[in-house]
Parts: C-alpha cells; structure tokens; sequence
C-alpha cells in the first residue's frame, strides 16, 4: 500500500501516444470492471481516447508512476480506476479532482445536483475508502439480458 504522503498529481489525458499505452497498460491490470466483460485491443482503445468521451479525465501519478486514471462525465459520475494497493489514497485523489471542478448544474431524471461514484460491485476495498470518507450508498444497479 502507498503512504498517504505519498506526492500524488493528476495528469489531464490529452491523447498523447505515451498516455495512450499507459492507460492501455493500466486497463489490463485493472481487476475490477462495471461497463466492459472483454479488454479492447489495442486499436479499439486508442480509438476509445482518441474519442475522449469524458468530461474530465485525468491520468493518477504518484512518485512519477502511473497508478490509475479518473474521469468525471456529463451525468456527473465519477470512475475510479486504480490499482489496488492504492486504494488508501482515494480520498486525496478525489480532493484533487473536486477542487478542479464542480457537478453540472442537475436534471431532473437525468442528472443529481452532485457528484457520484460507480463503483464495481465486488470492489469491497474501494467501497470502503469512500465510505471512511463520508461516502453515502445510494443503490445498486443491476444488467439484465432478455
């Protein structure tokens, strides 16, 4: 696990090639999913970044390495994707992308007035950072097949 005085930076993903295969990278080490069941090639992600479907989206660097990637979209969700051993650090990443921006201004029926994390319904570790921080469960959510 990394110290909490660990020097953490959030990187703004500007499609460079070196980001690309670092969150290319990144993605093949990711344990826990919500919207993917099969990892993309290579070119299908680069497609992916190129399109920067985000709001916000931000490479996690600590001590000059890559850890995981954040990203707040249009709803105003926000994705977490770490590596696991850096689970502790959550509350300071989101620090730092909370003091960068603000929620949309809501929708009713389609966007809260605040902020919200997804987060993988197995990742027990992540659910307990946000939770010590003040995090409030707010649902589950469910794919179906017919």
């Amino acid at each position: 696990m990394k110290s909490k005085t660990s020097i953490i930076a959030l990187e703004r993903v500007l499609k460079k090639p070196a980001q690309i295969k670092s969150l290319y990278k990144l993605l093949n080490q990711r344990k826990y999913s919500i919207s993917s069941s099969k990892k993309p090639s290579f070119s299908e992600h680069t497609h992916f970044v190129r399109a920067h479907p985000y709001r916000a989206w931000y490479l996690i660097e600590v001590n000059n390495t890559h850890i995981g990637s954040i990203y707040i979209q249009r709803d105003n969700s926000i994705g977490v994707n770490l590596l696991d051993e850096n689970n502790a650090l959550v509350p300071s990443i989101l620090q730092q992308l909370l003091l960068r921006w603000k929620p949309l201004t809501p929708i009713p029926s389609v966007r809260p007035a605040g902020f919200f994390i997804n987060v993988p319904s197995a990742n027990s570790a992540l659910q307990k950072e946000i939770q010590k921080m003040g995090g409030k469960h707010i649902q589950n959510t469910y794919t179906v097949s017919i």
